[in-house]
Parts: structure tokens; C-alpha cells; sequence
């Protein structure tokens, strides 16, 4: 589903989170790429990008997000539009894989994220 739609079925909390992030493809193409990107906002089910890249519907992403300890997941593309005329794309990644330590981490980064925009005037 595309962002800012009616109907939207999403079912965690988004919150701004605007890092980089580096994203290469499932399996690793011959010329093994992996992609700067930037992560617009997250969820503790996925994560909105900002690419330069075109990636695949449905494809499979290992990501890495710039978070104060090293976090890693898999994630599937599950929407992506481009943005306007430009030679960018925005991606909706659906976190597939997470270790239990991610998750954790994941969630604490939400909460705080979602508490910090409530307390503003």
C-alpha cells in the first residue's frame, strides 16, 4: 500500500527517522551492489526508503540501518513509487527477517521516537 492512501493496512506505528541506510539485493547480483540510501520513516514493521535505485516488487533486501548499534534485517519491497520526474525511488521495505535483539532495539527506537512527538508543543 502506498503512503498517505485511504484504507492504509498498516498495523505498527511510523515514526520520522531520517538516517542512512545501505541495501543490496537477494540474492547478491553478479556485481555484488549495495546501495546508499536514506530511510525516511520506520515502524517495527518495516521501514520507508528514499533510493536511487530501483528495486524490485516483492524482492528480498538485506538492510543495514545507521542506528547507534549495528542493525540488520531482511526485508521484502513492498511498494515503491517514483518520485516525480527524478531518478529517485520511494520504497516500502516489510521486515521479513529480524533477530530478536533487533526487534528489541527496533522497538525502543520507535517508542522513544513516538514519545519525542508527543511532548512537542
Amino acid at each position: 500500500m502506498m503512503p498517505g492512501l485511504k484504507g492504509e493496512r498498516r498495523r505498527s506505528v511510523r515514526v520520522p527517522f531520517d538516517r542512512s541506510a545501505r541495501a543490496g539485493q537477494i540474492p547478491q547480483s553478479f556485481q555484488n551492489d549495495v546501495f546508499d540510501l536514506l530511510s525516511t520513516d520506520l515502524s517495527e514493521g518495516g521501514v520507508q526508503l528514499s533510493s536511487p535505485e530501483f528495486f524490485p516488487l516483492e524482492s528480498l533486501v538485506v538492510l543495514d540501518l545507521d542506528t547507534p548499534t549495528p542493525f540488520r534485517a531482511v526485508g521484502r519491497i513492498a511498494w515503491s513509487e517514483q518520485v516525480g520526474d527524478q531518478d529517485r525511488w520511494r520504497l516500502g521495505v516489510e521486515f521479513t527477517e529480524l533477530s530478536d535483539d533487533a526487534r528489541s532495539r527496533l522497538r525502543k527506537i520507535v517508542r522513544q521516537r513516538q514519545g519525542a512527538r508527543s511532548r512537542r508543543p
